[in-house]
Formats: C-alpha cells, structure tokens, sequence
C-alpha cells in the first residue's frame, strides 16, 4: 500500500500517524504480537477481535485526518457499528499523538 503524504494547514509535510506511533511512542510489531497472544490467554481468536481493533485504528485516523484538515471526523468514518467504547479507545490514541508534540 503506498505512503499517504499528509499536509499541515501551514502547507508542511509531516509524519502520518503509523510512522510516528511507530517511532515515538513504542508502537511496534512486538506490541502486536503481544495483543495477538494476549487475546488468546483470554479465550479470544485475534483474527475474530482484529477487526474491531482496526476500526478504531481507522476512527483515530480519522480523528487526525480531520484536526489537520478543520473537519468533523465523524463525516470520514461509516459510523455503523461504531461504539462508544470504540470512539473512547481512538481518542485515547488521537490524545497520545497530540501530546506528544510530533504533528504542530
């Protein structure tokens, strides 16, 4: 899948959000390794959770895309079947990317 370039409202390159989770905050393949074990400790199959983790990967792109760009994230994301507890996780991790300081 190639590179999405994203463009700050000051017309500036920056990070996307993979790269800088990736890179700054300790996200990485271990760390998916780990859920994927750990949610079978828990009587739960990854590939049947999966998809709900990467909704609310998808909803906390969103998020971001929408801070850069003035706009409501909701209007990106199809909201069927997005829950509460889900919203509540992506802005746990669009909270994370604002604080660490790599987008403005």
């Amino acid at each position: 899948m190639p590179a999405h370039i994203y463009i700050n409202a000051k017309g500036e390159r920056v990070p996307g959000v993979t790269t800088i989770i990736s890179g700054n905050l300790g996200w990485n393949k271990q760390a998916l390794m780990y859920w994927a074990w750990n949610e079978g400790v828990n009587g739960r199959h990854y590939r049947e959770t999966s998809q709900t983790a990467a909704d609310i990967g998808t909803i906390a792109h969103a998020m971001v895309e929408a801070d850069l760009k003035g706009k409501d994230w909701q209007k990106l994301v199809d909201m069927r079947g997005v829950t509460d507890e889900m919203i509540s996780k992506a802005e746990k991790a669009f909270h994370a990317l604002l604080s660490s300081g790599q987008l403005w």
